[in-house]
């Protein structure tokens, strides 16, 4: 509840459920106007209509199951984005209209979290900062150590900083080297996904 007011969610939530809506709509319009054309073409083909008996219930079918997806959409916005996600929309409009929903979604999340990211980089006092070179040293000293083939002083290091590796604390080396490149790899995502403004605030 405190992020959703801190970032004012509330409102932007209530936005993409309408959204989202729109798009469910569009895509039931979408089916009934195929089902329509199709129905339509059959009673116009004449001598053809026993070819297109086959394509109309192979249309028909698909047509149930994407209106009993539709009808069985989680309440949430998450769980309906989720499933409509692997969804094969029949109406071209409403598959677009969808996907801009998701760009929209994703760049409202991103700028959401690039705030709170540079709000706690602005909020760290020159202690905090201190505090987290020492640990780059010691751990860069711990790797200089394993690298000469010399005591590592694992728990020394975990005892002083452990509070950096929190909640899930590594109980070797090698777990906590996994645990910063799993790390690193997401930062380096996050970061890529970002526009250069974003990029720029943050490296400065």
């Amino acid at each position: 509840q405190q992020q959703l007011e801190r970032y004012n969610l509330d409102s932007l939530m209530d936005g993409l459920k309408e959204q989202l809506k729109s798009v469910v709509d569009k895509e039931r319009n979408g089916i009934g106007r195929r089902l329509g054309e199709a129905r339509k073409d059959l009673e116009e083909a004449g001598d053809q209509a026993e070819h297109l008996q086959a394509p109309m219930q192979l249309l028909e079918e698909r047509a149930q199951r994407s209106q009993e997806t539709l009808d069985g959409l989680p309440e949430g916005l998450g769980g309906a984005v989720k499933e409509l996600s692997d969804y094969d929309f029949m109406d071209p409009e409403a598959r677009q209209k969808f996907q801009e929903l998701l760009d929209a979604l994703k760049q409202q999340m991103m700028e959401n979290l690039f705030q709170g990211i540079r709000q706690q980089l602005q909020g760290m006092s020159p202690e905090d900062m201190q505090g987290l070179k020492d640990m780059v040293q010691a751990l860069n000293q711990m790797l200089e150590d394993r690298a000469m083939g010399e005591d590592s002083d694992f728990e020394g290091f975990m005892e002083q900083y452990g509070q950096y590796c929190d909640p899930d604390r590594p109980a070797s080396l090698d777990e906590l080297l996994e645990q910063l490149q799993r790390q690193m790899a997401a930062s380096q995502a996050l970061v890529n996904s970002m526009t250069p403004e974003m990029r720029r605030e943050l490296e400065s």
